[in-house]
């Protein structure tokens, strides 16, 4: 697991810097919040959901809401807990919004027990990550029947799976067991019978 870079003290110069660019006013009240974002108004990560990130020079970069709830007085995040927003908002660094847990218990924050549709969400025992059966089988049911109400699309599918399985079964070939040297897809060419050398 790799190691989580601690938020170090910050000067006090440093925090009100860091301050300085949170907005506090005019924001709305989003997902199971019940009061406004502190919305980072710094520089975000544009790879990582648009999170906030601050630079704690000499330390690095660190994720401006992990350094808001260090600040409010909270204790260092865990190696394996993630920090999750009530508010499903990325860019807030309200500290009461806030709330360390692992990546299941931030899934379940963020999304609750039941999908947009209202259905419950199933939970894979493996990696404790949520789906949603129902939506789910709705939409592998609406991709079948698109494809066979369209020929065109149905033709489309039915040639992608004859290249798959041809290029599938040029990388499975290899010479007949029998040792005819005839090119065969299982241990032998279609019509040798083991330990004979004629088809």
């Amino acid at each position: 697991m790799k190691k989580r870079k601690r938020v170090p003290v910050l000067s006090p110069r440093q925090e009100r810097s860091f301050w300085r660019k949170v907005c506090k006013t005019e924001a709305p009240v989003l997902g199971r919040a019940t009061t406004p974002c502190w919305v980072w108004t710094g520089a975000k990560m544009h790879t990582n959901y648009n999170y906030g990130q601050v630079n704690l020079h000499p330390h690095g970069l660190f994720l401006a809401h992990v350094v808001s709830l260090v600040l409010s007085g909270v204790t260092q995040p865990q190696d394996h807990e993630d920090v999750a927003h009530s508010c499903d908002n990325p860019p807030c660094v309200r500290p009461d919004h806030l709330s360390f847990g692992t990546h299941k218990d931030n899934m379940v924050v963020v999304r609750g027990d039941l999908c947009p549709r209202g259905h419950p969400y199933s939970i894979r025992p493996d990696d404790g990550s949520q789906r949603c059966l129902v939506c789910n089988a709705v939409q592998i049911r609406e991709a079948y029947r698109i494809r066979m109400l369209d020929p065109q699309l149905a033709a489309k599918e039915r040639e992608r799976g004859r290249i798959r399985m041809r290029e599938r079964r040029a990388r499975l070939k290899h010479p007949c067991s029998c040792g005819c040297g005839k090119p065969a897809i299982r241990n032998y060419a279609p019509g040798h019978n083991p330990g004979s050398r004629n088809p």
